[in-house]
């Protein structure tokens, strides 16, 4: 484990490292994201802010009570993005950050949006709406901003999810039609990130990218938005059942927010061996002790037997062609 002490240490530094950051993030209206997003607002000197929310008073709202008042020198552009469960929503956000006047380069892209279903729904765009926000609208908002990455001089792109909780994937099954559950909902989205962040990593315009694929664990104070489990199953699992265990073995959200800004700027991960298992190769997994993880046997069997990366490539920029279609 990486302790707390070295993070914030590191972390207060970042005014000499990087003072002036132009930073993407996407889920940062609350949790996770809204922590990681105020420690960078703490340790940097007069950083540019890019902020997907769901409606222009919240991120208003956000941006003057609670973000502003942490760095008076930060700049912040906020980008309306009422439903992350559509791709096409996404896209939109993506392209008015893309567009921005005076935008050259992307620094960091942090996306951590999500909530937990108990229930397969599928969006209009033919998607179950918990994959769709977990994985393939946080892929379009990246792979849009690939060119403002590229221009950076050290990026790094950020998901906070599940790293080193791969599951299995099925592709004549890519919708879990047949294999949906909570769980293996979880492995899938998992899965899906690691294998295209190693597809595009792979390619040469990419290769000065990291990629970071965090398992933040369990965390206290995220307000996790559960869905699909009735009115009382809601109320028990966000009032008794998760506050007690949180209790035990849970962290505060202040500190997944300083392990996220730590992941996301850090030199050290560069040395350590990446989600295919050779030493600074450019897609880490990363847990909530800010420690990397190892791809578990399952994952690396799909990629070493099932050609599991080309797949997933193709397959997310199929779904992509698709919906633009519509």
């Amino acid at each position: 484990m990486v302790a707390l002490k070295a993070i914030t240490t590191y972390n207060i530094s970042l005014p000499t490292k990087t003072p002036n950051p132009v930073a993407v993030f996407v889920g940062a209206t609350n949790g996770i994201g809204l922590h990681a997003l105020k420690a960078l607002l703490t340790h940097t000197i007069s950083p540019k802010i890019y902020i997907l929310g769901r409606s222009t008073q919240q991120l208003q709202n956000t941006i003057s009570t609670t973000l502003q008042p942490l760095n008076k020198n930060a700049t912040f552009h906020p980008i309306v993005a009422e439903d992350l469960t559509l791709i096409s929503t996404a896209e939109r956000a993506a392209q008015q950050i893309l567009s921005s006047p005076g935008i050259t380069h992307v620094d960091v892209l942090i996306m951590s949006p999500g909530f937990v279903d108990f229930s397969r729904r599928m969006s209009p765009e033919g998607i179950d709406r918990l994959t769709a926000v977990r994985y393939y609208s946080r892929t379009r908002i990246l792979t849009t901003l690939l060119p403002l990455l590229r221009s950076a001089e050290s990026p790094r792109v950020i998901s906070v999810l599940a790293g080193g909780q791969e599951g299995k994937l099925w592709p004549e099954d890519w919708t879990m039609e047949k294999h949906w559950g909570v769980a293996s909902a979880g492995g899938v989205s998992a899965s899906l990130t690691t294998f295209m962040f190693e597809a595009l990593r792979a390619k040469e315009e990419n290769d000065k990218i990291e990629f970071v694929h965090i398992f933040p664990g369990l965390v206290r104070g995220t307000g996790l938005k559960f869905e699909g489990a009735g009115v009382v199953g809601g109320f028990l699992l966000r009032w008794l059942v998760l506050p007690i265990i949180l209790r035990v073995a849970g962290y505060g959200v202040e500190e997944a927010g300083e392990r996220v800004l730590y992941a996301a700027t850090s030199g050290g991960i560069q040395s350590a061996k990446g989600s295919d298992g050779v030493e600074g190769s450019g897609v880490y997994l990363v847990g909530g002790d800010s420690e990397v993880l190892e791809l578990p046997a399952v994952a690396k069997t799909m990629r070493e037997e099932e050609d599991m990366v080309s797949k997933v490539y193709d397959h997310t920029m199929e779904v992509f062609g698709r919906v633009d279609k519509m």
